[in-house]
């Protein structure tokens, strides 16, 4: 079982909270520059699960990021195949 973002582990730890801004509905991307950058919701998803994957220093299944992530495992398994591709 894998602690949700925001909560402590076993060991004390507490688990980083991810939040990344979300793609405006359309897609469209701002232009004119400042320092945001808008990424799709797969880059979203894509991130938030390497990073998962990464601060828990270990192996995860499909099932458990996608219960850390609140996200359907059906999309956190069409995410992780993209990634492996990559």
């Amino acid at each position: 079982m894998v602690a949700p973002a925001g909560e402590s582990l076993k060991s004390g730890i507490v688990r980083p909270v991810f939040r990344f801004p979300r793609m405006p509905p359309g897609g469209t991307r701002a232009r004119g520059g400042g320092d945001t950058v808008q990424i799709s919701r797969t880059e979203e998803h894509g991130l938030r699960l390497v990073m998962r994957l990464a601060a828990h220093g270990g192996q995860l299944t499909v099932g458990e990021l996608s219960e850390a992530e609140n996200l359907p495992e059906p999309t956190v398994a069409k995410v992780l195949l993209g990634l492996r591709r990559a």
